[in-house]
């Protein structure tokens, strides 16, 4: 897999696999690991989980309900791109208390 850029043609051929959608991270700031997503990948009926690979760090995995609420609860700019921000110490995403499994990347 490559990483993948915050640009809308990169962000357009993340695809899902068996339920899950994989997104790789660079890290922003302290502790803030920070990605702009397409809406439509998070509303796919086949989306049941979404999974973060943090550069030099590790993957979460977050619930479709989880991202799903998240998204709801979040301003956009336009009506496409949703901005996250992923705090670890926190467990937030976007400043909301989150569920999510962390494990260490291999």
């Amino acid at each position: 897999m490559r990483w993948r850029g915050s640009r809308w043609n990169d962000m357009k051929k993340d695809e899902i696999e068996d339920g899950t959608w994989t997104r790789k991270l660079l890290r922003y700031g302290d502790a803030i690991w920070k990605t702009m997503i397409v809406e439509e990948n998070v509303t796919h009926p086949r989306f049941r989980q979404a999974r973060f690979v943090l550069e030099n760090g590790p993957t979460i995995l977050v619930a479709s309900s989880e991202l799903k609420r998240v998204v709801a609860g979040t301003k956009r700019r336009g009506e496409t791109f949703v901005p996250l921000r992923i705090d670890l110490a926190a467990r937030t995403i976007n400043g909301q208390k989150v569920e999510f499994v962390v494990s260490e990347s291999s």
